[in-house]
């Protein structure tokens, strides 16, 4: 009888430790799915208005790290200190208000707008680091949504020119941002 009872202790004692288990994993699971899960079409509805309706500001100053993923391009940017100045406060407030630093800054191009920068010939200006990332020596202009639809995510560029060569107009930029919250963005 001793075996029995002790196996129906075990069982009093795992059974619950299991099902806890199990429920924590279930939830886990829906979280990350959640969490890094494809974006829903409502919620892309709601970004495309929100990057179609926001002001954008144009800044200019050195490329000081380029990278290139799969769907986007990610890189750092110096703002000139004449930039910085001709800023309002207004303006600069935004920066703060975002977690943005106004001196270095990083932004993101879709991958789309990247292509037409790329076909444009604007990376035949750059130079590789000893790391193996891009950088400009030129005075770059870009045109960004400084804020982002989500707190956490990563302004985008939309716009692009070195001197009076335009890479990447501001129009088909904000349409290819569109277009890839759209269509492409996971």
């Amino acid at each position: 009888m001793a075996a029995q009872y002790d196996k129906r202790i075990l069982w009093a004692v795992l059974g619950p430790v299991c099902g806890v288990l199990c429920i924590g994993l279930i939830t886990t699971i829906v979280c990350l799915v959640l969490m890094f899960g494809p974006t829903s079409q409502s919620q892309r509805n709601e970004m495309t208005e929100y990057y179609r309706n926001s002001e954008y500001l144009t800044i200019y100053g050195k490329i000081s790290g380029y990278r290139s993923f799969d769907r986007e391009a990610i890189f750092n940017f110096e703002l000139d200190e004449d930039c910085i100045n001709s800023l309002t406060e207004e303006q600069l407030k935004s920066f703060d208000e975002t977690w943005i630093s106004v001196a270095s800054a990083r932004y993101e191009f879709p991958t789309n707008c990247e292509k037409v920068l790329r076909d444009n010939g604007f990376f035949d200006l750059m130079k590789t680091d000893e790391r193996g990332y891009l950088y400009s020596e030129e005075t770059v202009t870009i045109i960004v949504n400084h804020t982002s639809w989500y707190h956490e995510d990563t302004p985008y560029a939309v716009g692009l020119s070195v001197g009076d060569t335009v890479y990447l107009d501001f129009e088909t930029g904000k349409e290819l941002l569109i277009d890839y919250i759209q269509h492409d963005m996971y």
